[in-house]
């Protein structure tokens, strides 16, 4: 009898326990100076988060582990022509009186899709569910940083 249970317990847990979703084992290289520019965020990298920008994106500044200050704020997610898309928003996070990078993280109801890393000169980095991550290359204005990209930055 207390096989039987134990193994319609087993059975139970492993039903419970979901596979992992694809994951992107890499970061891919991106390229996304247009990405920024309709999402309103290119301003960040060229001029950075002060005081007053802060205020007015109703940022939290907060400080990290090594004492670096980063203002975070939240955006809605729209797609390529502008339209929203509802549950989906966009974490922002910068550096506070710094410039030269920002890191936006895809959300829905608090779980983290992909994430987005992008230096002053637009290239960046893109991870996250292997079908988001897709999705994401696929709207045209982020897309793979290419050998033309990097040598226009020479």
């Amino acid at each position: 009898m207390a096989k039987k249970m134990s193994k319609a317990k087993d059975t139970e847990v492993k039903a419970q326990v979901q596979k992992p979703e694809a994951q992107v084992k890499k970061p891919i290289s991106i390229y996304a100076e247009a990405f920024l520019k309709n999402a309103n965020l290119d301003w960040v990298c060229t001029h950075g988060v002060d005081a007053e920008d802060a205020a007015l994106l109703n940022a939290n500044v907060n400080t990290d582990t090594k004492g670096g200050k980063w203002a975070s704020w939240f955006i809605p997610y729209q797609r390529v022509d502008g339209s929203p898309v509802p549950l989906l928003a966009w974490a922002v996070s910068a550096p506070y009186m710094g410039k030269g990078f920002i890191s936006l993280r895809l959300l829905q109801r608090g779980q983290v899709l992909a994430t987005l890393k992008i230096w002053g000169d637009f290239t960046g980095t893109l991870e996250g569910d292997e079908s988001i991550v897709k999705a994401l290359l696929a709207r045209g204005d982020i897309r793979d940083l290419t050998k033309e990209d990097i040598a226009a930055m020479l």
